[in-house]
């Protein structure tokens, strides 16, 4: 048993040697100092240093004015040109510092400088995590780099990856930019600056992109955003999710993408959108829908895919649209395969088999340009194979005019007057009191003009070797009730639903309206 004691004797005290060499291996130690005096705070006794004081610990260096030496707590304190030095890259200057030599933390305070291979930050309260190799600032800070500089309130800087990360009202000014935000991160190997909450980037050429998070690559200038929107000139670029190249001048959106012009009462809405900011050009497709604010109502334009050019010049401004194109309006609808909207002159040019309805008449031709004045349409020129269909008054039969070419003019976005030119045929049914069916009225001629009245045909004058018969309904056969190529498209006409939404969606906007509506009805009813 006293051979057992003295064992445990032995392992304590190897023990209690081990751990005083291991506190000696990490003691802050002095080297340097002009003068020194012994003394005591709040109990604890210190060393104070004055004059060109100099400790080591370690691997690090610690320069200061004067110095608090406490062995028992393995700390100091440092005050006036304090300077560490840790390794050959690390250097840190201020005009005070508390240094714990067992954890190895310095907090500097007042006119604090970091500097290291990569970076310099100046604050007031720094940090300096040596184990974990972070420094650490709060109340105020600045971050200089070789082309960046970067402020906020918080940040914190890991020396091993470069990494750093910037919490409240942080900034980051780049050669090409001003990013700012709540939550800003940086890396510095690979010069990417991640956003992970709403944040601003103006760009040096005026264009803004404001995101809920993502990411910017300072090297090359390029954005990844999430929910973003990009305002660039007269051009606002919206989506789910933004590709932002400013070295190209090139941007992309996807998911729920809106182009608006305020200045030109213009919303462009797709799946997906492209940007070429050096030529303003906006490309949206996919679901593509635009809309047209006009003094008491809205135009509504849909295709395949939506081409917006903005141009400082007003006469190159324009919209295209290809592919599939449908419009409505309360006072007008339409379908063709392609169409220009020239925003000077305000003419929509309707390209391969277009077609309009206008109160109760179809208009088709080879082309068709539509001319609108003060909101309003003004007249529509018909080009090559220009044909007019209505209903009668009867609301049985249709009344028709075919020529060459015609021009229709409008009144309160009604037709008002038609003008055909060359080939003129026209049949025109002919109601007693609106009531009774009278005849059959067929005229041939060069030229044509028909007036409206209220929407529908009221009288037509002809010129040039003017043919004109009158056939009583017991003489009429029907095919001579219609003029060559008659073809009534009335099931064509497109909804204000289908433009908005799209034929496929139509039926699944109903049901939902349905099942609300069902939602509203009480059990009892």
């Amino acid at each position: 048993m006293k051979d057992l004691k003295y064992i445990l004797l032995f392992f304590c005290c190897l023990g209690a040697i081990q751990s005083t060499y291991g506190q000696k291996k990490y003691r802050i130690k002095i080297q340097h100092a002009d003068s020194l005096k012994n003394g005591a705070r709040n109990g604890e006794e210190y060393t104070k240093l004055f004059g060109n004081a100099k400790f080591i610990h370690e691997n690090t260096i610690i320069y200061c004015d004067t110095a608090y030496s406490f062995d028992r707590t393995n700390t100091m304190e440092a005050i006036g040109h304090v300077k560490i030095l840790q390794g050959d890259s690390i250097t840190i200057t201020g005009k005070k510092l508390f240094y714990n030599g067992n954890t190895k933390l310095a907090q500097f305070r007042e006119d604090v400088v970091y500097k290291d291979d990569s970076i310099t930050i100046y604050t007031d309260f720094l940090d300096y995590d040596m184990p974990g190799k972070l420094a650490y600032y709060f109340n105020g800070g600045k971050v200089v780099d070789s082309k960046n500089v970067l402020i906020s309130d918080k940040g914190y800087y890991d020396t091993r990856t470069k990494f750093s990360s910037f919490k409240d009202n942080a900034e980051l000014t780049t050669p090409e930019a001003v990013i700012t935000g709540d939550t800003l991160q940086y890396d510095l190997n690979a010069d990417i600056a991640y956003f992970r909450g709403p944040t601003r980037i103006v760009k040096k050429d005026g264009t803004t992109l404001n995101a809920h998070k993502g990411k910017y690559i300072t090297r090359i200038e390029k954005s990844e955003i999430e929910k973003g929107v990009i305002e660039s000139g007269d051009q606002i670029l919206e989506g789910d999710a933004l590709d932002f190249d400013d070295l190209n001048k090139f941007y992309t959106s996807t998911g729920n993408v809106k182009v608006i012009s305020e200045k030109d009462k213009v919303i462009i809405l797709g799946d997906f959108g492209k940007y070429w900011a050096a030529d303003s050009i906006t490309k949206v497709y996919g679901n593509a829908l635009m809309k047209k604010a006009f003094k008491d109502d809205t135009l509504y334009l849909s295709a395949d895919t939506l081409v917006s050019i903005d141009n400082i010049d007003p006469r190159k401004k324009r919209l295209l649209a290809f592919n599939n194109v449908k419009v409505y309006h309360t006072d007008m609808q339409g379908k063709a395969d392609s169409l220009a909207y020239h925003q000077a002159d305000s003419i929509i040019y309707f390209y391969n088999d277009p077609i309009i309805w206008n109160g109760g008449n179809q208009i088709v031709a080879d082309s068709i340009n539509m001319v609108i004045r003060n909101d309003q349409i003004d007249r529509m020129n018909m080009t090559q194979n220009a044909f007019v269909i209505s209903l009668d008054s009867l609301l049985i039969r249709h009344n028709q005019i075919k020529g060459r070419d015609m021009i229709a003019y409008f009144e309160e976005n009604e037709i008002n007057k038609v003008d055909v030119f060359g080939n003129a045929e026209s049949i025109y049914f002919v109601a007693e009191n609106d009531t009774i069916l009278f005849g059959m009225n067929k005229i041939v001629c060069s030229d044509m003009r028909i007036l409206f009245k209220e929407g529908e045909v009221n009288s037509i004058n002809t010129y040039v070797n003017p043919d004109a018969t009158l056939i009583p309904p017991h003489e009429m056969e029907e095919p001579d009730t219609r003029l060559k190529d008659y073809r009534w498209r009335q099931d064509e006409k497109p909804t204000k639903n289908e433009v908005i939404y799209g034929e496929s969606k139509v039926e699944e906007v109903i049901d939902k309206k349905t099942t609300a509506r069902k939602k509203r009805i009480r059990p009892e009813e």
